[in-house]
């Protein structure tokens, strides 16, 4: 069903969400304002190992970034949760009838090398392998920890999540993750496999190609100082403005207002905007958000006890 009807996804997860956030807020006490958003300026092009910006990104920390992306091949840590991504078909030709969180996070790795191997060197972390909706508030606040700890050592993260709740995990990582390194999220709208989960890919699978493209862009450090992002069929969002818009069209993730963050073509990222926290970038007191869950401890969150 569309992904804002009054579905048990959006009686019960969403308020839980909200309320967990805000109550992290109340605890914490250390509320920032909000960014403004950037000023308008001419569109400048700027191409750095396979990254074009449309956009002026005015940081130190960006530009750093980007360019120890091109020095060295980066480290990508990409962390499976389930969903449909991770899912076998009855057929080759199912796109509907599937069980989801059937194939490991390693296992669909391995299916992209070599060719990932040359983007980057990438581990996997087996955190869970569920549909999204079966995620509590205490497991988002044990994913936030596992991105972060993945973070210490790699360059940027990948997490593989099913899309009925992946906005929600992105506004969730978004708010809650404390390291500037890119995290993206991704998934898939049809199965991996059909029949076993060793068994046949599903006609027009799109898992491997989003997962390959949030490896490439994690790894590109395109999206360094964003915040979380989701990218699906090509294209990479704001965790804070996406939402899912149909249960079956392959492009339903959109950002009505503003539009997409950028797009994913082969080698090539193209970056046509950026959040507004990029103003930020180069002081972490500003850029941080106030949730600080390695101080706010799970019991403390609404819906801890599910």
């Amino acid at each position: 069903m569309p992904k804002r009807s009054f579905s048990r996804l959006g009686a019960v997860l969403l308020p839980v969400v909200s309320a967990a956030v805000t109550a992290a807020l109340v605890v914490s006490a250390l509320g920032q304002p909000s960014a403004a958003p950037a000023p308008e300026s001419d569109s400048t092009s700027v191409k750095v190992d396979g990254v074009e910006t449309l956009t002026n990104i005015e940081s130190v920390a960006y530009t750093q970034a980007l360019a120890s992306a091109k020095a060295k091949k980066p480290k990508v840590t990409v962390i499976g949760t389930g969903g449909t991504i991770s899912g076998v078909a009855t057929s080759r030709s199912s796109f509907q009838n599937y069980r989801s969180g059937q194939i490991a996070i390693g296992d669909m790795v391995g299916y992209l090398q070599p060719e990932i191997g040359a983007v980057a060197d990438v581990s996997t972390v087996q955190f869970g392998n569920k549909g999204s909706g079966g995620y509590t508030i205490p497991e988002f606040h044990a994913l936030t920890l596992a991105v972060e700890k993945a973070l210490k050592s790699s360059d940027g993260v990948v997490v593989t999540t099913g899309t009925d709740t992946m906005e929600e995990f992105a506004y969730w990582l978004d708010l809650s993750v404390r390291s500037q390194k890119p995290v993206v999220l991704t998934g898939a709208m049809r199965p991996w496999a059909a029949v076993s989960p060793d068994g046949p890919k599903v006609i027009g699978a799109d898992g491997p190609a989003n997962l390959y493209n949030a490896i490439v862009l994690a790894a590109s450090q395109a999206t360094y100082c964003y915040g979380a992002v989701l990218m699906l069929g090509d294209e990479f969002h704001a965790a804070r403005d996406v939402t899912k818009t149909s249960s079956y069209r392959m492009d339903t993730f959109q950002t009505r207002e503003f539009g997409v963050l950028g797009w994913i073509d082969g080698s090539n990222i193209k970056v046509g905007r950026a959040p507004a926290r990029i103003q930020e970038c180069d002081d972490k007191s500003k850029w941080y958000t106030p949730f600080n869950l390695n101080k706010l401890g799970p019991e403390a969150l609404p819906g801890s006890r599910w």
